[in-house]
């Protein structure tokens, strides 16, 4: 199980991977995707962190799913549930042929990713956290 600074590590790796990709109509779809593995790792780096949850909720296997992240953020994250699911749900239409444009993939990043990401740092401050990544703690993007 991986660490809340492996899950930070990924997270950005994610992040600049949907970064590289969204000003393209081609590769914007596969961006989302991205942007959404993106949120997931970041929602784990703040789960890894939360003693008080048995090791099912703070490691959950999969994204979606009764048994997945979406039940334990439903349950413990509630502020950033809708974001999530929308991030989640964009993901999962793409892997069925679903385009994303260039204004929904903005919304997607400097509004449902950015709600999440202020979140997390948020959380992770709150947790003890004290050097995070600049990538989290920097100023959101000027829209694409």
């Amino acid at each position: 199980m991986a660490s809340g600074r492996e899950h930070l590590q990924i997270a950005r790796r994610h992040l600049a991977a949907a970064d590289a990709g969204s000003g393209n109509k081609t590769t914007r779809a596969w961006a989302a995707v991205a942007l959404f593995y993106a949120a997931h790792e970041l929602v784990h780096a703040v789960l890894a962190g939360l003693t008080e949850l048995g090791d099912e909720f703070r490691h959950p296997v999969k994204p979606g799913g009764y048994d997945g992240t979406i039940l334990t953020v439903a349950q413990w994250c509630g502020y950033i549930n809708s974001e999530y699911k929308w991030l989640l749900y964009t993901s999962t239409g793409v892997y069925r042929g679903f385009m994303v444009g260039e204004e929904e993939y903005s919304d997607l990043r400097n509004d449902y990713f950015e709600r999440i990401r202020s979140w997390v740092r948020d959380q992770l401050t709150e947790q003890g956290c004290s050097a995070l990544p600049e990538f989290l703690t920097s100023e959101a993007p000027a829209d694409r």
